[in-house]
């Protein structure tokens, strides 16, 4: 070249301008003055020799090429996949990528969502008007689901009874929970049972209050008190009028009350009313039974035995002797000495044995029904005639049987009305 030719290294015959370049050997065989790191003339040398060439075999790549997205080359070189257009990171999704809009970069997966603007933002694939992605468009963006804030509100979702959610978005909450016809917030008191509303038949005893009325399961017949076996003191739970405390109506056979005591016992004295079967011949006084041990003076007929103070005996210190007037300081009603004996009414000619004879009493028959001890024959005697005189005058009267003893006026009725076979008379 010093002699004006086109020979850059006349001291070597390889090279010339005829030669054939040889790329990156850092001699310029062919005089031409390009770099020799630049094959494709695109004055860009390889990146392989520092360049910024990526491509040295096309003049179309290099650092000052336009890119052309989705052709598989990175024409600018700078490095980016040529699959991702808005340059997010994310590879478009019909090139194997899962960005579902490469032509905008705040699109693509892991973005932030916003709801209700139609933007699949986070690239998921889901409905932007289904905020909790139970599957139903919010209703207000021309879907079905009544509450887009819980996945457990909407079409299909089983409704929860009276707890104030529509959770199916019939446009109401569930009121009647088991079907039976009856509101479970203000009548149903079992909205989980459909055997139990206000128009059930109730079944007594098995502790579920199946009509609703809110009464004792256990008091049938309504009278406020629970049957005894669960623990109440109602004794009949088919009866109202029966139960414990309630008003008890003697001799009728119902233990109204149900104390369990006899109902033919009114005077609770362990014995029942005579007319009842019993032997209580006074069932309002329970001093009165056949229980009594000694029929004593003055108080009647105690031990029910049929006969009158029995076992009344007052000494008055008499000797014994019935042909004397007894000594008791009384003279009765008259003013006469008392007659304490009569002649025993035999038959004979009437003469006065020292025992009179026993003959029975009124309406004497002969035969001895147990004898009085004493008391006379077929006739009374002065004692009755006193008890007479002193019923019309009204006045209080003691008379004085053959032997001496003091006999009230009672015991001298009793002495002569009929008696049964076997009593005794007061003597």
């Amino acid at each position: 070249e010093d002699d004006g030719g086109a020979d850059c290294d006349d001291t070597d015959e390889a090279v010339n301008p005829d030669a054939e370049e040889v790329w990156y050997d850092d001699v310029d065989q062919d005089c031409d003055d390009h770099s020799d790191h630049d094959a494709d003339f695109d004055d860009h040398d390889t990146e392989a020799s520092g360049g910024l060439d990526c491509d040295d075999t096309e003049d179309g790549v290099n650092p000052d090429a336009v890119d052309h997205a989705y052709d598989g080359l990175d024409s600018d070189c700078d490095g980016a996949s040529d699959f991702d257009g808005d340059g997010d990171g994310y590879d478009i999704d019909v090139y194997g990528g899962d960005d579902c809009d490469d032509r905008d970069a705040a699109i693509h997966p892991g973005a932030a969502d916003a709801w209700y603007d139609g933007v699949d933002a986070d690239c998921l694939g889901d409905s932007d008007y289904d905020a909790d992605a139970d599957g139903h468009d919010s209703a207000l963006h021309g879907g079905d689901d009544c509450d887009d804030s819980d996945a457990f509100v909407g079409p299909g979702v089983a409704e929860v009874a009276h707890d104030g959610v529509d959770q199916d978005c019939d446009g109401v909450d569930l009121l009647d929970g088991d079907g039976d016809g009856y509101d479970g917030g203000a009548e149903d008191c079992d909205d989980d049972d459909s055997a139990v509303n206000p128009g059930a038949a109730e079944t007594w005893y098995d502790g579920v209050d199946s009509d609703c009325d809110e009464a004792s399961d256990f008091d049938a017949d309504g009278d406020g008190q629970d049957r005894l076996e669960e623990g109440g003191a109602d004794c009949d739970d088919t009866d109202p009028a029966i139960y414990g405390g309630a008003p008890d109506r003697w001799y009728d056979g119902v233990d109204a009350d149900c104390d369990g005591a006899s109902d033919f016992d009114q005077d609770a004295d362990g014995h029942d009313q005579e007319l009842w079967g019993g032997g209580d011949c006074d069932d309002l006084d329970p001093s009165v039974h056949p229980d009594v041990a000694v029929d004593s003076c003055g108080a009647g007929d105690e031990d029910c035995d049929g006969a009158e103070d029995e076992d009344c005996v007052v000494d008055t210190g008499d000797t014994g002797d019935t042909g004397d007037t007894a000594d008791t300081g009384e003279t009765g009603e008259t003013g006469e000495p008392e007659e304490t004996g009569d002649t025993a009414e035999t038959g004979e000619t009437g003469e006065r044995d020292t025992e009179p004879e026993d003959t029975g009493g009124l309406g004497d028959s002969g035969e001895d029904e147990g004898g009085c001890g004493g008391c006379g024959g077929g006739a009374p005697g002065a004692g009755w005639l006193l008890a007479l005189v002193a019923l019309a005058r009204r006045r209080p009267v003691r008379g004085v049987s053959s032997r001496g003893h003091v006999i009230r006026l009672s015991s001298f009725l009793a002495y002569a009305k009929p008696r049964r076979k076997g009593e005794r008379r007061i003597t």
